[in-house]
């Protein structure tokens, strides 16, 4: 599950907009999009973005965000 969450490469989202996919570590994509000034992932708000950790960029995001074929 954690793999699903997790992608490549470090992302930032300031000043960014428009729409991307990105490829998880798990294997699948995730498509992210900011609209109106709000960014999602998976469906899923952003609710902090581009916190710096030591090792990536942390974002927090208002749901878990199931990998395919899982549900809870």
């Amino acid at each position: 599950m954690v793999e699903h969450h997790l992608v490549e490469r470090g992302v930032h989202f300031a000043g960014w907009s428009g729409k991307m996919v990105l490829n998880t570590r798990e294997g699948s994509q995730l498509v992210v999009q900011t609209t109106n000034n709000e960014t999602t992932v998976a469906n899923s708000t952003i609710i902090t973005g581009d916190v710096s950790a030591t090792n990536g960029v942390v974002h927090v995001i208002s749901d878990v965000i199931m990998p395919p074929g899982l549900t809870c």
